[in-house]
């Protein structure tokens, strides 16, 4: 089992990718002290404390950290029907979660509003949008090779590839999110982005949906 994980925050953003992760850990288990999966966040999930001073050092009052994380994958090699060589699967639907790191996010002293919870809401609910559309990209691949070793890699290569061209998109757009809103001071502006990132997550979550029964059929 592997992990892919790009920690998205405002500003510093934080790349790990390949992560090892124990086989025993599945991505729905990751409601965790440290970590959880896409919800409705509270200010008690903001543990961290690595501001400078009173603000975050790229302005902002607070700083929710979230990833996308493609787990539960188990790529599975085998020799290509009436062909010679291997192919490589996704064997188990892989599946693409936002998580958010407790310990990676934090709130300057007083920065507490309900109105600023609800931006950060919003950081964590882009990222699982975005999870959810990683999820279809990365469903039909492939990996060719000689032998299943080769095979192997070829996916993996190709669900890296993946992966890295998304959270480019990711982070462009978080950026743009906050760079539009003030970092959710400009109410009138927050306003539309909560409309648009609502829009965003409702029209993934249909194709994901759609892509799911499409299967089944």
């Amino acid at each position: 089992m592997n992990r892919w994980v790009l920690w998205v925050a405002q500003i510093p953003l934080v790349a790990l990718a390949l992560a090892p992760l124990a086989s025993s850990v599945a991505a729905r288990d990751f409601d965790t002290v440290v970590e959880t999966t896409h919800r409705k966040v509270t200010w008690d999930d903001f543990k961290g404390k690595e501001f400078r001073g009173t603000r975050w050092n790229d302005g902002s009052w607070a700083h929710l950290a979230s990833a996308m994380v493609i787990d539960s994958t188990r790529i599975e090699p085998r020799q290509a029907e009436g062909e010679e060589g291997w192919i490589a699967v996704l064997g188990r639907a892989g599946e693409v979660y936002a998580v958010m790191d407790k310990d990676m996010s934090g709130a300057a002293p007083g920065a507490n509003s309900p109105e600023l919870l609800a931006h950060e809401q919003l950081h964590f609910d882009i990222t699982e949008a975005f999870s959810r559309r990683l999820t279809l990209k990365i469903a039909p691949l492939r990996g060719k090779g000689r032998d299943a070793a080769s095979a192997v890699a070829d996916l993996q290569a190709q669900l890296q590839a993946a992966y890295d061209a998304a959270n480019v998109e990711l982070l462009t757009y978080q950026n743009a999110y906050d760079s539009e809103t003030r970092h959710g001071t400009r109410r009138k502006v927050q306003k539309k982005w909560s409309a648009k990132v609502d829009q965003l997550l409702a029209d993934a979550t249909t194709e994901l949906e759609q892509a799911r029964a499409d299967g089944d059929d």
